[in-house]
This record gives C-alpha cells, structure tokens and sequence, in this order.
C-alpha cells in the first residue's frame, strides 16, 4: 500500500483516529492505473465510491480547504469500536 500511496500524484493527506486519507491529482488514466494495482496487493478487495462534487477541496486538518483534487483514498484501520479493516476510493 505505501507504494501506491506515495505516488507523484498525491498532494496531500491527513490522518484522523484510525483513518488515513490520501488526495491525488490525476485523470481518469491515473485512477484506472492505481485501481489495478490497489487490486493487486494480497487480501485487498477495492471498492470504488463516487461521489459527484462541484469542486472538492482539500487542506490541512483543521485548515482550510483550497487545495483542489481529483480523487482520494481512505483507509481505515481496526481500532476503536472494532472497526474492520476497510479502504475506500473516491
């Protein structure tokens, strides 16, 4: 998973209790790539959420959102409450 994350395409990310989120910038040929290749690590099941924004922003936490992006990343970790491993693309 690192590899796939720190890619020249990502710019930006924060990390909140136990989810991580990953901003990239990139096209429809840089979501397909990294859909494949997140679809190839071991035990990894993707799933794809889209969500239909205007403009989504990001920044950092607590900051303010001007930061533009094309897709993200969630991953969240087991932790509190016993919250199953689980990452999702949007």
């Amino acid at each position: 998973m690192p590899e796939l994350i720190n890619t020249t395409d990502q710019i930006g990310g924060f990390w909140i209790n136990q989810a991580d989120f990953f901003h990239f910038r990139g096209g429809s040929d840089a979501l397909n790539k990294f859909v494949v290749s997140y679809g190839q690590l071991p035990d990894m099941s993707p799933k794809v959420i889209i969500h239909a924004a205007e403009k989504p922003l990001t920044g950092t936490l607590g900051g303010p959102r001007n930061v533009p992006f094309d897709w993200r990343i969630e991953v969240i970790q087991p932790g509190c409450c016993g919250a199953p491993l689980v990452s999702r693309l949007l």
